[in-house]
């Protein structure tokens, strides 16, 4: 049991959030470069502007195809005027 629960440690340990705008965390992934600049290159011809767009709509469409309904508002990212309210900036 106690190398279960090492396992278990392990695993929350490499899933890292941390509080990024209101109601928003950050969450970071490890991946190989070389899939990174593949996603990278195929971004344009998917109609992406980002990674990060793409990795949420990526999620969105599995969860989905599990059977799990995900609102797309909760997946989109916050508008420029949230985050500079946000980060105390008004206007």
């Amino acid at each position: 049991m106690k190398n279960k629960n090492n396992k278990s440690k392990a695993v929350s340990k490499q899933i890292k959030t941390t509080k990024h705008f209101r109601n928003q965390k950050l969450v970071a992934i490890s991946m190989h470069e070389k899939f990174i600049e593949t996603i990278d290159a195929a971004l344009p011809s998917m109609g992406y502007s980002n990674r990060s767009n793409f990795i949420r709509a990526a999620i969105v469409e599995k969860l989905h195809a599990a059977g799990i309904k995900a609102p797309l508002a909760l997946s989109l990212a916050p508008s420029r005027r949230q985050r500079r309210r946000s980060q105390g900036v008004e206007g």
